[in-house]
């Protein structure tokens, strides 16, 4: 639900709408049951030739489709068999864009040709690196995936205590945010954490950055 309501949240912001819905709890039975009722009656399956021409073409969202994406909030195994599942009924990212969320930054998935084309959003991968490769020098093993918010707290920590603003409010809001080992970062008014993340493409050879993560903020109050 957490996903839903943020997507909600920024469909309503960039003048997109969620066009449809299908939850699901349990197993892969149900999720097939969450995919046919996505699917029902609104794609026909692809003929193999309609197939081979979109491989050769640039995908592009087709304003006349029942919808454009669908965003598979999954990881790991359970991402997996939802991919496929989609598939099988004629939801095809061939025509439809797979998008996930940062479980999809996993290896593993690459794997899975289901989801290969698909969009997710995930931390700087350059400023991640540099982060793994200091704590394996410093620690001799690999950091767990949340190790970076003990490290981000602790720097920004340092930094507001030397700063003139201390840790007031006013400096923990600072407009421009903090740098961190995941990239860019600031707090929100809400308590919540706005990152700087970059897109990524899946493809059978590794992650195609195909936007950036931002070096800098655009002020509060141009959203």
């Amino acid at each position: 639900m957490a996903v839903y309501s943020a997507l909600q949240d920024n469909a309503a912001l960039t003048g997109g709408s969620v066009a449809a819905e299908s939850f699901y709890t349990g197993d892969v039975e149900a999720m097939a049951r969450a995919s046919a009722r996505l699917a029902e009656g609104v794609f026909e399956p692809l003929t193999p030739e309609e197939a081979d021409e979109l491989r050769r073409e640039t995908w592009v969202p087709d304003p006349e489709a029942p919808f454009q994406a669908v965003i598979l909030p999954e990881g790991g195994t359970r991402l997996r068999a939802l991919g496929p599942l989609l598939i099988s009924q004629a939801v095809d990212p061939l025509v439809v864009r797979f998008l996930g969320t940062g479980l999809w930054n996993d290896p593993d998935l690459l794997r899975e040709p289901a989801l290969l084309g698909g969009w997710f959003a995930g931390p700087d991968l350059d400023a991640r690196t540099a982060f793994e490769t200091a704590y394996r020098a410093s620690y001799g093993n690999d950091p767990s995936r949340i190790a970076s918010l003990a490290y981000d707290a602790m720097s920004l920590a340092a930094h507001l205590d030397g700063g003139e603003r201390g840790f007031s409010r006013e400096a923990i809001e600072e407009d421009q945010g903090f740098m961190g080992a995941d990239g860019l970062f600031r707090f929100r008014e809400s308590g919540l954490i706005e990152r700087g993340l970059a897109i990524y493409e899946m493809r059978s050879r590794g992650l195609r950055e195909i936007e950036p993560a931002p070096l800098t903020f655009e002020p509060v109050d141009a959203f």
